[in-house]
């Protein structure tokens, strides 16, 4: 399976006003699409986790609509597979370009993995696979 705890906790007041995501979260639809945080900044100290596994067993791609972290000290982890053992494809943080909004896994899975330290947070991002 995926390194990490797999407890799910949600903490929100109506999905428009605030969501913040922790916990690792199995996502088995085919297509469909996450995000870190709604209106607000994400929580110092956050660890959320997205373990994506489509029921079709297709290769999984990775899109981001908005990306907003601190710099250097918040990271997205993206691996190819379904725990941190498998190649990393990327390891996101500040704000991405049009350019770098796009990754391509070769496996049936891809864990995605966000932490941030307690420093500067940001609005966080929405992703779609």
């Amino acid at each position: 399976m995926y390194d990490g705890e797999q407890a799910l906790s949600l903490v929100f007041s109506g999905l428009e006003e605030h969501y913040f995501a922790s916990g690792t979260e199995l996502l088995t639809q085919n297509n469909g699409s996450f995000l870190l945080t709604s209106t607000e900044a994400y929580l110092p100290l956050s660890k959320a986790g997205w373990l994506i596994a489509p029921d079709n067993k297709g290769a999984v791609t990775l899109s981001f609509d908005d990306f907003s972290t601190e710099a250097g000290r918040d990271f997205l982890k993206v691996y190819d597979g379904a725990d941190t053992l498998a190649p990393l494809l990327a390891a996101l943080s500040g704000s991405l370009g049009q350019a770098d909004t796009l990754l391509h896994g070769s496996t049936d899975s891809m864990l995605v993995i966000f932490s941030s330290d307690a420093q500067n947070q940001q609005r966080g991002f929405h992703a779609s696979y």
